[in-house]
Parts: C-alpha cells; structure tokens; sequence
C-alpha cells in the first residue's frame, strides 16, 4: 500500500453516471496500492485572502487529485499547493474550450476540420453580416456550429442554409461557439480513442441513430470496439499530447479521402461505456500512468 492520499474529486451532484465514474477510478487507484478517495468538489471551499495560508477551509491537501471537474479555479488552487493534478489545469482549460482546443491542435500539426471562432462577443451582441458571409464562403453548407463550452453532444447544431445557420446562432448567442466544416466520413460514423500517457490504449467506432448526425453515446449512438488504423492512433495521440492530458478521450472522423481528423478532445472522459464495449480496463491503465508519474516525481 502506498501512503501517498490520493482525490478523485468529481461534481457528485449532477447524478449518478458521474459518481459512477469517480468511483471506478478511484476503486482503480486502490487496486494499484494507493490510499484513495471520493472527494465532492463542492465540499471545497476555497479561502482566499492575506490572512489565510492554507486554501482549502480545514481540508490537508493530497499528494495527487484525478480531476473530474472543469473548475480550473480549484484545480490552480491545488497546484498551488503542491498537489499534482491529472490532468492539469492547464489542460482542462484549453479541453474545455473548443477554440483553445482547436488552437493548440493547429499549433502542433494535428489535422482538424476547417474550424472558423468568431470575435469575443458581450452577451446577446450579435454575429455581424460580414462574419456570417465569410463562414458561407470559406467553409460553405453544410457546416457545424458548436457551442466553444458543452458536453455530451448538447449545443451542437448542423445547419444547410443562411436561415438554419441564424437560428443556430440565435441559440447561441449568449455563448462562445464555434463554426467548423461537416466532415464526410464514408460509413457515417465517428471514433472515440481513449489516450493514457500518450498512447491509444482503447477506441470505439460510433454511429448515430435515428437520423441524428451526432455520435455521442449518451445520444443515443451505437457503439463498436474497433482496433484503429495506425493513422488514427497516431492523430489521437498527438491530439493528447498538444493539449497536455496524461488520460484523453480524444474524437475523430474519417473523411472519404481516409484523412483522420480531431474533432474534440475530452479531459474528464467518461470511462464506463468505452470499458464495457471495448473490454479494455481503461481506469486501470489510467491508474497505472499515475503511480508511473508520482514515482518519476520521487
């Protein structure tokens, strides 16, 4: 048994797929020999002032949290501390916006579809015209629009026209979002890969039913355990890396031309279902790439 405290710290609160998750990597973290815990990350209180050394309200800090949540607040908190995170704050922030996601993919050489971010906007202040034209002419119907911060499919739209491209804007006009090419793929359908210390240790072909264009198994889609090309996991693999993950779900698509491209890149992926369809013990591995890290540290 190790003595080094690990947290698992998850938003407890919005339901039982996401305390599933927290406990499967955590019950992981203990079959590797690690002092391990389910933390509520609203059990966190931050404290921040002259007078207070100590962040968290009463709490000693772990050697090392595995993230669940998007608060990069908190997460810096604990950096600040000495507390190593997985992933890290850094990486959570550039995953959870898909224009810094896009950015970084750009900046490293991983293929992306045509992704096109409109100015920084106040709330409710509209897209101009001339953005609007510009979108129709560099990337043309259909194409994607995306809200920049969303999980699970939710916030995506396809739109085929100036009309359905307004009102897709019009949805989203309080948010930050994202306009990108729709990708053909040959048998319509997407691919998760799952990416643990740099490397493709599990993926699953998805495809949409019920009409739907989006992929996303908490949808609805279907799933197949697949053995992806040597392209593919190479993408997802550089896709991982640019954006600093130590455990990424990264999402790809195979255009028609057989070209993979990253679509998204999921810090806090949910491990069940790519567990149950691939067979792969996807929160062992994980568990494994962080004792590797905590020893390289000693």
């Amino acid at each position: 048994m190790h003595s080094k405290e690990i947290w698992v710290i998850a938003n407890l609160g919005l339901g039982t797929k996401f305390q599933d998750q927290a406990r499967l990597v955590c019950n992981a973290l203990m079959k590797e020999g690690f002092y391990a815990k389910v933390v509520d990350s609203f059990d966190l209180y931050l404290q921040i002032g002259d007078d207070n050394r100590d962040l968290l309200a009463a709490v000693k800090p772990p050697v090392a949290a595995i993230i669940q949540v998007k608060d990069t607040v908190l997460i810096k908190a604990l950096e600040s501390m000495g507390v190593l995170t997985f992933n890290s704050s850094e990486a959570v922030r550039v995953c959870d916006d898909k224009s810094l996601t896009h950015l970084a993919l750009s900046q490293n050489n991983v293929p992306t579809p045509t992704t096109l971010v409109p100015p920084e906007r106040y709330p409710g202040q509209p897209i101009p015209e001339h953005f609007i034209a510009y979108a129709e002419e560099l990337i043309g119907y259909p194409m994607i629009v995306k809200a920049a911060k969303g999980s699970f499919g939710k916030e995506v739209f396809m739109a085929q026209s100036r009309l359905e491209l307004e009102n897709s804007l019009t949805k989203l006009q309080h948010k930050p979002l994202i306009i990108q090419r729709f990708v053909r793929s040959t048998h319509n359908t997407d691919l998760r890969v799952q990416v643990i210390d740099g490397k493709a240790m599990a993926a699953v072909q998805r495809r949409p039913n019920n009409g739907d264009f989006r992929a996303n198994l908490t949808l609805g889609a279907s799933g197949e355990s697949i053995s992806p090309s040597d392209d593919v996991s190479r993408t997802a693999e550089m896709a991982s890396v640019a954006v600093g993950t130590l455990s990424a779900g990264v999402d790809l698509i195979v255009d028609i031309d057989g070209r993979p491209l990253v679509l998204e890149v999921n810090s806090n992926a949910h491990l069940r279902r790519i567990t149950e369809i691939t067979g792969v013990q996807v929160a062992r591995l994980f568990a494994q790439a962080v004792a590797r890290h905590l020893i390289d540290i000693e």
